[in-house]
């Protein structure tokens, strides 16, 4: 179980949708925003039974059975977790991993998720310093200049590198963080001999995957200074080995919802 790929697990999940799913084996109904049948899982008189298409879930006021598709199809079938994940995989014809494979995978797996932890708190590590340190008010200011609110700021977590060399490391050397696996990601520069963070001086913009996990960073500069020592307007994380900008829309992970209500996206 835990060598198939986070994002392989959600590929299936989101393919499968679960209203579909459960419409298989109960009679629904549509009421207001979810769908209400009979509980498959205890006998009732009056439907306790809900089934969210927004959320992708399923939940009986009941018995409180509950959780997503892989769970539905485990309680309704009594599966193991793998074995939903192969025949919901089979359905969405998604070829999963063979063993080897999946071992080189799990790895993988493992490595994307410290980045994705190590990217998260750096967000709010910068996030934090926009709405809190003295040094940012020049990028406030500019912020508020471009008619970018506190709502905003707040909801895509924009935040403010320091003017420093080393301020994300000394904020990370009290973590259980490698400075290789930072260097890996593209938040620090340099080699095993100096070291510094790439960002600095700059206004963050995270870069989230449809999963709302960070992949990756964008840093525009506020000092006109730096900017005529040929330092470039906008720095981006470079690709890393779980992040390419190819294959990212920012801020798919915000709509992504609204994309679900409305049945379609315009790009």
């Amino acid at each position: 179980m835990a060598l198939i790929p986070s994002d392989t697990l959600e590929d299936i999940r989101l393919q499968n949708d679960i209203v579909s799913i459960v419409g298989q084996y109960v009679r629904l109904e549509k009421r207001g925003r979810n769908y209400v049948g009979a509980c498959p899982f205890h006998q009732e008189r009056d439907p306790s039974f809900s089934v969210s298409s927004e959320k992708q879930i399923f939940y009986c006021f009941g018995c409180q059975a509950g959780g997503n598709v892989f769970k539905f199809l485990m309680l309704i079938e009594n599966l193991t977790f793998m074995e939903s994940v192969k025949r919901l995989a089979v359905k969405a014809g998604i070829v999963l991993p063979s063993f080897e494979d999946a071992q080189d995978k799990g790895r993988q797996a493992f490595r994307e998720e410290r980045a994705w932890e190590i990217n998260g708190l750096a967000r709010d590590f910068y996030h934090q310093k926009l709405l809190s340190s003295t040094e940012a008010e020049s990028a406030r200011r500019y912020l508020a200049s471009r008619g970018i609110s506190q709502k905003v700021i707040a909801e895509f977590k924009i935040g403010y590198a320091l003017n420093s060399w080393d301020s994300l490391i000394r904020f990370f050397g009290t973590r259980n963080y490698s400075t290789k696996e930072l260097i890996d990601i593209g938040l620090v520069g340099g080699d095993s001999n100096r070291v510094y963070d790439r960002f600095r001086n700059r206004i963050i913009f995270p870069v989230s995957n449809h999963q709302a996990k960070v992949v990756a960073f964008g840093g525009r500069i506020i000092d006109k200074a730096d900017n005529d020592r040929n330092q470039p307007k906008y720095l981006n994380t470079s690709d890393t080995f779980f992040f390419h900008k190819s294959k990212i829309l920012y801020g798919l992970d915000l709509a992504i919802k609204h994309i679900r209500d409305k049945g379609h996206a315009v790009l």
